[in-house]
């Protein structure tokens, strides 16, 4: 790594868009958390093919998040897969499918997040 200081960067619904969106843009960021992400927000796959970079990155969403009559919001569900599928390829990266909606328990998918993060962190530091 080529930065002193190491940094996870983790976030919940547009949260989890914007650490997605960070964690592309600076290499400091050796762990990402999105939960929940907003990857429906127009832009977001074609910026994802710019990231050429490796972190440790935990993407999970709730099963119903994509069942929505939004003609935006309901491709959430492919995007976070399409998401997974692009960065799994050089980062050590989960997708973790949660129950219920995006609203049904934000702190618990956040814990679990840094939890997966940090039990994979060693990438780095070996």
């Amino acid at each position: 790594m080529n930065s002193s200081h190491h940094y996870i960067i983790a976030g919940y619904s547009l949260g989890g868009l914007f650490s997605l969106w960070m964690y592309g843009r600076h290499e400091s960021f050796v762990g990402c958390i999105s939960a929940s992400g907003s990857l429906w927000f127009p832009g977001w796959i074609n910026y994802l093919h710019t990231i050429n970079r490796k972190a440790v990155v935990y993407l999970s969403l709730g099963r119903k998040e994509s069942k929505t009559k939004n003609k935006l919001m309901c491709i959430v569900g492919q995007n976070t897969i399409e998401t997974y599928q692009y960065l799994v390829k050089n980062n050590r990266c989960i997708y973790i499918e949660e129950n219920g909606g995006h609203f049904t328990e934000p702190d618990q998918r956040m814990i679990r997040g840094f939890k997966w993060v940090f039990e994979n962190l060693s990438i780095f530091f070996e």
